[in-house]
């Protein structure tokens, strides 16, 4: 295993963010990506997820320099900006995609937040978290990224139903409706943009839950519920076996 790398990406852009919005790269730049790319193409043994699993399962060493590239999330950028690239340079690539998300203006929690951080006026709030009351001031970049990054790493922690009910309260403190329509990194796979992208030979699609909750907060039946679902879904769909998540 050790000449094999995979590479984890969300999100490819072309959006101009404004503010704190994709502060982290999530979605990385378009030139960037295609620049990755081209080095890829140039230095490196470019596989899909299948022969990965072929390697394992046969007890095959990889050769030097091999690569995976796959996506998680199910953005719609993966569709209109990462795949032509890919495309164009005959990169090979799986697609993780939350199901619940596909053909909905649904947002993710982190991005309802950081929307919300990111547009409000409001110079800051106060949230009880972990039984604790804590001020989160939110009237320069540098604090709204701090304040963001703060609440993030509490509510991954937490439990569904108490996140939800947080996110809620965000929202109302905020003065802010999170919306995909503030950028298009927000926005999600359509059903026809999960089949195309089936449809080329270059690409595989793979489960990536449905609701995209953190696994190890859901009991065993919930747990249950996500993988089958999601794989269900997706294959009902794209009319293939789904046989990676």
């Amino acid at each position: 295993m050790n000449n094999l790398k995979i590479l984890c990406y969300h999100g490819v852009t072309k959006t101009l963010s404004k503010g704190i919005e994709n502060y982290n790269n999530k979605h990385i730049n378009y030139k960037i990506f295609k620049k990755q790319i081209k080095k890829i193409k140039k230095y490196y043994n470019p596989i899909s997820m299948d022969e990965v699993i072929m390697h394992k399962r046969e007890n095959i060493k990889y050769p030097k320099n091999t690569i995976a590239i796959t996506f998680d999330d199910g953005f719609k950028n993966n569709y209109d900006v990462a795949a032509p690239i890919l495309d164009e340079h005959q990169i090979p690539a799986t697609f993780y995609i939350s199901t619940g998300y596909i053909n909905s203006t649904k947002m993710f929690w982190v991005d309802q937040i950081e929307d919300c951080i990111n547009r409000t006026k409001v110079d800051s709030i106060v949230l009880k978290l972990n039984n604790k009351k804590n001020i989160y001031k939110l009237m320069s970049r540098k604090q709204k990224i701090s304040s963001l990054i703060s609440i993030k790493k509490i509510l991954k922690q937490t439990n569904i139903a108490q996140k939800e009910k947080k996110i809620k309260e965000i929202i109302k403190l905020t003065r802010i409706n999170p919306s995909t329509d503030q950028s298009e990194n927000y926005k999600k796979l359509t059903k026809d943009n999960v089949i195309e992208l089936s449809n080329n030979r270059l690409f595989l699609i793979g489960s990536h839950s449905v609701n995209h909750e953190s696994m190890r907060l859901l009991n065993p039946k919930n747990l249950k519920i996500e993988i089958r679902e999601s794989i269900k879904f997706l294959s009902n769909l794209i009319n293939k076996r789904i046989t990676h998540y």
